[in-house]
């Protein structure tokens, strides 16, 4: 990191702005640009122990509070602070102090998080396991070439010198990925989608007529390729999005019981389906489709995609919810024992660290624990 970035963030992790990707970085280059002895410039920066100071209340007054929920969005500032300032984490220091942590998980299993791994379906219903074949070439449908890519792509290409019209028929493709996957497609009309744990994209190889139009289960995440002529439609259960170029995530998992439309970037138009009620987004907006209810609200877009980029990012979710989403990337059962426990949870995490150290940090909380058995987590209050 150049030392313009570095104190950049450390100016915006002052102000408590830093995102976890920012902080991240911090967490990494701290200590390497202390050690490799680049000047702190008090005049630009402030005075560097009073800037430790302030950092380190921080982190105390975090501590000292009633509340001792530290599973929220000021864990990751809580966590990264401790590891500049005091180069250690608070993560081994709560573990260390049982009026805090309370009981650890209980396991002995390894559970690795999820990774690239989906099954590809051609029009004569051949499947191809996209994990398990070679980089290169996978299949040719008409003019349309498909290949998987060195980084764990799926790209759709048109042959040179072709047009659409060398597949005569409408013909459809599928991607799925299962518990514990997750894929990018490339479209032939240069759009990208990235599929989540346990979805699904049906898709034609060539995009014929009017519309282009794709049917999702899951979540997906959508960069779409502008064509003001050719609007791009996604279908799911119950709605149905319109657009003409735009980035966007829709999260149709049927069991949280909604469908969330998030706008990133551009402008879409989502409905139910066989409805004329629609509405129109803004970025950084998101509509809920619930029993047929439609509702707009403001939104963290980050929060959105959090999965997309790497992470798990809770924002005051119920513990079925946070539990779904990671019985999904683990691809594990949840069981509750019978237990209701009422409690809300928010933060962020890397969803690339064993389940056993995501767990742990739920159990920061000290209204849960944790008991791993095989492939299955149990919860107790």
């Amino acid at each position: 990191m150049d030392k313009k970035l570095f104190f950049e963030i450390i100016d915006k992790f002052l102000k408590g702005k830093a995102n976890p990707k920012e902080q991240e970085l911090l967490f990494k280059q701290y200590d390497a640009f202390q050690k490799n002895g680049q000047d702190w410039d008090d005049s630009e920066h402030g005075e560097y122990e009073e800037v430790r100071t302030s950092i380190y209340e921080r982190i105390r007054s975090e501590i000292d509070k009633k509340e001792k929920n530290l599973f929220n969005r000021h864990w990751a500032k809580i966590a990264i602070a401790s590891c500049l300032l005091i180069a250690c984490s608070l993560v081994v220091y709560f573990r260390n102090n049982n009026d805090i942590l309370g009981n650890k998980v209980v396991s002995s299993q390894v559970i690795k998080p999820g990774g690239n791994e989906a099954t590809l379906t051609l029009q004569d219903g051949s499947k191809v396991l996209l994990n398990a074949v070679n980089i290169g070439e996978i299949a040719q449908q008409g003019n349309i070439k498909i290949t998987k890519t060195k980084d764990g792509q799926l790209v759709y290409t048109i042959a040179a010198n072709n047009d659409n019209d060398g597949i005569q028929t409408e013909s459809y493709n599928s991607i799925e990925t299962p518990r514990g996957g997750q894929y990018q497609i490339n479209l032939p009309d240069g759009s990208k989608v990235w599929l989540n744990a346990a979805s699904s994209l049906k898709y034609p190889t060539v995009f014929k007529g009017t519309e282009r139009k794709v049917e999702l289960t899951g979540e997906g995440y959508f960069e779409i390729a502008k064509d003001k002529t050719h609007p791009f439609k996604v279908i799911t259960q119950n709605q149905q999005v319109e657009v003409l170029g735009t980035h966007f995530n829709i999260d149709a998992y049927n069991d949280n019981g909604n469908t969330k439309t998030t706008l990133l970037e551009g402008s879409v138009k989502a409905g139910l389906i066989n409805s004329s009620d629609s509405k129109t987004l803004k970025p950084g907006e998101q509509m809920i489709v619930n029993q047929q209810k439609i509702s707009v609200i403001e939104v963290d877009t980050e929060e959105a995609i959090a999965w997309k980029n790497g992470y798990f990012m809770f924002n005051n979710e119920s513990l079925e919810t946070v539990m779904n989403k990671i019985a999904r990337w683990y691809n594990i059962d949840i069981d509750y024992n019978g237990n209701k426990i009422n409690k809300t949870f928010g933060g962020s995490i890397s969803r690339f660290k064993n389940v056993k150290d995501v767990l742990s940090m739920l159990e920061l909380t000290g209204s849960v624990h944790f008991k791993i058995e095989g492939r299955r987590v149990i919860v107790m209050p």
